[in-house]
């Protein structure tokens, strides 16, 4: 059985699992060094790190606990087909795809507002 490896700041790690943490739902991959060379030595440095990656997480929750903020609601707004076919044969694909990859944000912004002021005025 091949042993899978890694590598990191140019120095090739062993890895001896991979372990799903259920309190942040995160993945995380134990591995060796040749500074580990017995059994004892890897348990207590994955303990320790489980116990300051644990700090971390939970240092992070409070900061985002008192600062974070709410997600915005989201409200989806289905464009009907025939409306949307209606504008799609309006506005060609080359003239869409000149305003939206136009490389400044100024042009880009005031061709995509060209476009959308005539769409209104043409189609409504």
């Amino acid at each position: 059985m091949m042993k899978q490896q890694i590598e990191l700041d140019n120095k090739i790690y062993e890895v001896i699992a991979t372990v799903h943490d259920d309190d942040t739902n995160k993945d995380f991959v134990l591995f060796t060094s040749s500074k580990i060379d017995n059994n004892k030595g890897l348990t207590i440095s994955c303990a320790l790190y489980h116990e300051e990656n644990g700090k971390i997480v939970k240092w992070i929750e409070e900061i985002v606990e008192k600062e974070g903020k709410e997600k915005a609601p989201y409200e989806e707004h289905v464009i009907p087909e025939n409306v949307y076919n209606m504008i799609k044969d309006y506005i060609t694909d080359a003239r869409m795809e000149e305003a939206v990859y136009a490389e400044k944000k100024q042009d880009r912004d005031a061709k995509i507002k060209a476009i959308t002021e005539e769409v209104n005025q043409n189609l409504t």
